[in-house]
């Protein structure tokens, strides 16, 4: 009786790849496009030191989470908040680290306008 259910699971197994629906090459062709950072600002904890930098970032795009036919519109703002003191690598060529090697000094020093929120 094992012996049977083993063979009946090989031959399954085996034979899988017949069964198999070839993958729609159009499937999750997603296009997200972010936008550069704009409304630079420091900002921090509210009552704590304004040392990190806050920018705004827009979001664009389609995607296709069922097929090639039915797209959703993707389009956000989203504030994105960069922690200073972290270990960034600066090298690397995101926005992220773009306006962390340029504006935390600033933020560090104090020179950088804070959020019209927070003053």
């Amino acid at each position: 009786m094992l012996k049977s259910i083993l063979a009946a699971t090989a031959a399954v197994v085996a034979g899988s790849s017949a069964f198999a629906a070839p993958v729609d090459p159009g499937f999750g062709q997603n296009t997200i496009v972010r936008g550069d950072a704009y409304a630079i600002r420091s900002c921090g904890d509210a009552y704590g030191p304004r040392t990190d930098v806050c920018y705004n970032q827009d979001t664009t795009g389609e995607v296709f989470p069922f097929s090639r036919s039915i797209g959703i519109e993707v389009d956000r703002t989203r504030v994105v908040r960069v922690n200073c003191a972290a270990d960034l690598d600066r090298s690397a060529r995101t926005t992220r680290n773009a306006v962390a090697t340029e504006f935390c000094p600033q933020a560090e020093a104090g020179t950088l306008a804070p959020a019209p929120f927070l003053s």
